[in-house]
């Protein structure tokens, strides 16, 4: 009955995770929905925490990211429209559900249920907009990419579903036909986006996945095979997958080089916010400069252009310091042992992709969740190899 329980929780998780990401988050009633799983899913955590099974301690350069978001609110006039108590608050239930916060071996159970579904549905959600995508099929957002509402939001999920599928087919012998085509269609359907931060993030976690797993002259093998897939992609670009890349750089060519690009201007903002506050920042998840940043002051939804630098604007160095910190001793081990090597390279990735997308402390956005799901597996007693290979 609690693992019936267990399986349906880690489902509706799931789900509601694509669901977010989807077409539907037009309508209101989806955002509900994900913000009352959050908050469902963090009281599922604390319940078993208190009852005294915890596999580990708090999280302690965690605990300690939290205080100076709180310290930077504390001391900062923070526009009332950036809403920064509920931003940390959210980081906060973040942190706790999903995130390495707090821990207990139920919740651990748990989240290694909720990455078997992420990484079925993922393979689902993948494949069929890449069929909608060619058919030319759009629902609801004008600038929806198959069932997700933008092309930047299906990109990582593509590549980083790519990854584990990438890992099930080297490792496991079952089912490797319906595998390799479930890592191309992904893999198409991460290309056809057009993401090139995406994709340089991907082949940088490929290259690392390489350099971890492989060894002998298999790696030399894989390096040549991996050179020659990306050669024979460039020069053929079979079904104008890379269409949308190539207009990207023919668009960025053309414009004059002394004009910045949104992303550059929204970074520059970044870094005045730095500049002014360098020691904990303009206020957590919050801007004082947003002469050319996107920012919706009905809503308080901001764009930030990179999760690197709205974490140094809004946290300074402190916070810049206590999340690299989670993050080095969350995956230290790791790196040593070679253990937990997907989610491993999957965390590689996000970190690299941060650089372009601002939403690694922005508790409405999945990637968010999905970012501290898996740093929290990785910490976790759990071993990663057995998660993946779960059906």
């Amino acid at each position: 009955m609690k693992d019936n329980l267990s399986r349906m929780l880690a489902l509706f998780v799931a789900s509601c995770i694509f669901v977010r990401m989807s077409v539907l988050c037009v309508f209101a009633w989806t955002g509900i929905l994900y913000y009352v799983m959050i908050m469902c899913y963090a009281f599922y955590s604390l319940y078993f925490y208190s009852k005294g099974v915890a596999v580990y301690s708090i999280d302690k350069p965690l605990l300690c990211f939290l205080a100076v978001g709180f310290i930077s609110i504390v001391f900062n006039d923070v526009d009332y429209h950036f809403q920064p108590w509920l931003r940390l608050l959210g980081f906060v239930i973040i942190s706790i559900s999903f995130g390495p916060l707090l821990e207990s071996k139920q919740n651990l159970l748990i989240k290694k249920k909720i990455f078997i579904y992420f990484k079925n549905l993922g393979i689902i959600f993948c494949i069929t907009s890449l069929f909608l995508k060619f058919a030319g099929v759009s629902f609801f957002a004008p600038l929806a990419f198959g069932l997700g509402y933008h092309d930047m939001v299906v990109a990582p999920i593509a590549y980083i579903v790519s990854i584990f599928v990438l890992n099930d087919l080297l490792m496991f012998r079952k089912r490797r036909l319906i595998t390799l085509m479930a890592l191309m269609f992904c893999l198409g359907c991460g290309m056809l986006t057009g993401s090139r931060g995406a994709l340089g993030s991907f082949l940088l976690a490929i290259s690392l996945y390489i350099i971890l797993v492989i060894n002998g002259p298999k790696k030399i093998l894989y390096r040549f095979l991996c050179l020659s897939f990306a050669y024979f992609m460039y020069e053929y670009n079979p079904f104008g997958l890379l269409d949308h890349f190539f207009e990207k750089m023919e668009r960025d060519s053309s414009d004059m080089s002394f004009v910045l690009s949104g992303r550059d201007q929204m970074i520059e903002d970044r870094l005045k916010d730095f500049q002014e506050s360098p020691l904990y920042g303009a206020g957590f998840a919050s801007m004082n400069n947003i002469l050319n940043s996107k920012v919706d002051f009905q809503s308080g939804i901001i764009e930030s252009g990179s999760s690197w630098f709205l974490l140094l604007g809004s946290t300074g160095l402190l916070g810049v310091l206590f999340f690299i910190l989670t993050v080095i001793m969350d995956i230290g081990k790791a790196f040593v042992t070679k253990t937990n090597i997907p989610a491993l390279v999957a965390i590689v990735f996000i970190l690299s992709h941060m650089t372009v997308e601002g939403y690694i402390i922005s508790f409405g956005a999945p990637m968010c969740a999905i970012f501290w799901m898996f740093l929290s597996l990785i910490k976790g007693n759990v071993e990663f190899c057995s998660i993946i290979n779960s059906k």
